[in-house]
Formats: structure tokens, C-alpha cells, sequence
């Protein structure tokens, strides 16, 4: 299957493919490398993205600024195809940052998900805690204002739901696009609007 990718800046999105994410953004260094709804358990490839097929995209919208478009999960009882559920995708260029925004229509019958972002970065940092690429544990708690930090860059990631979230260090190399992180929100209420911005903090 052809991966049809929409280009904003730094940001490449994409709303066709078979278990690949929705996309990725580039900070350099710091990099997220994919992103997308992933089944739990976390750090399983087969459980990772979306599905979409077919060469009718008219439902995507570019401007100048933003990309947006629907897709669907893929499916949570096999390997193959898409699930029931759904969900529409938005990437926005600002000024000063980067918001996405993601919601559901059809939601039903999956299994237990999240979304999920592989990151390239030396550390993170959340709640006064520092996290190291390669590191032997993570963290999982209530989400929070959240920096992605390799050299002198540091990118601050902030959702706007206080949902559980995971912080799972990878051990990069060709393993996840070379993610060093796995950083997950657990969806629960498939009703809400999540959303999510990216500042470069000086």
C-alpha cells in the first residue's frame, strides 16, 4: 500500500496505511518519530495504528496552517483490517507551537487503547522527575507538563486531559523508528476531544 503523506513544515501527516502511525514531527534533535492509537499491551508493534485503504481522500483538508482529515483504528481482534471506531485528526502550525487534536465517531467494542507518541530525546522530564534514554524503569501516573530534551533543545508537551500516561524508555536502534521513548495517554471516554501542544521552550 502506497503511504500518502501530507506535508506542513515540520510536521508529515498521513491518514492511509496499515498499522503505521498517523505521522511525525521534527524538532531536531528532538523528534517525534510516530504517533498514533495503540492497543495495550504497550511496546507491541502489531498493536500500534491505523487503518485506511483506498485512494479517495477528499475528506482531508490543507491550508496554510493546518491538516486535518479522518482515518480508523485498526482492528483489536486480528491482524488484519480495521476495527469500528473511527477517528478524526488534526495537526495545527502556530507560531509558537504545534496543536493536535484527536476525537472518535463510532466508538465501540476495542479493546483498551491509547495514543501514543515515539520520541527521540536524550530525557524527559515530568513531575520534577528526569527519565534517561536507556534507562531500566519509566513512569506511570497522572499526565502533566512533560519536556522532551536532547543538547540545548527542549521541546514541553502538554495534554489537555489529566489521563493516566506512560513514559516507557526503548532501546532505540532499529527497533520503533529508533524511538529512545514511548510516551502513551490512555483514552477512555471515546466522547471527549484530546488535544495536544508542543512549545519550544527557550
Amino acid at each position: 500500500m502506497d503511504i500518502i503523506s501530507h506535508k506542513l513544515e515540520n510536521i508529515d501527516i498521513t491518514f492511509n496505511g496499515d498499522h503505521t502511525g498517523l505521522g511525525a514531527i521534527d524538532f531536531s534533535p528532538v523528534q517525534v518519530v510516530s504517533m498514533g492509537p495503540h492497543y495495550f499491551p504497550l511496546g507491541e508493534a502489531s498493536r500500534f495504528g491505523i487503518y485506511r485503504k483506498g485512494g479517495d481522500f477528499s475528506d482531508v483538508e490543507i491550508s496554510l496552517d493546518q491538516i486535518s482529515g479522518w482515518t480508523k483504528l485498526i482492528a483489536c481482534d486480528r491482524s488484519f483490517g480495521s476495527g469500528s471506531t473511527w477517528l478524526y485528526f488534526s495537526a495545527q502550525k502556530n507560531q509558537s507551537s504545534i496543536s493536535l487534536s484527536l476525537s472518535f465517531e463510532n466508538g465501540k467494542g476495542e479493546d483498551p487503547f491509547a495514543f501514543a507518541f515515539f520520541i527521540k530525546a536524550d530525557e524527559i522530564r515530568v513531575h520534577g522527575k528526569r527519565y534517561q534514554k536507556g534507562a531500566l524503569s519509566g513512569y506511570q501516573g497522572l499526565s502533566g507538563l512533560t519536556d522532551l530534551v536532547s543538547s540545548n533543545k527542549k521541546i514541553s508537551m502538554q495534554a489537555n486531559a489529566k489521563a493516566p500516561m506512560h513514559i516507557i524508555p526503548l532501546a532505540g536502534g532499529d527497533f520503533f523508528w529508533g524511538a529512545d521513548f514511548l510516551i502513551a495517554y490512555e483514552i477512555h471516554d471515546l466522547a471527549m476531544r484530546y488535544q495536544w501542544s508542543f512549545t519550544e521552550s527557550i
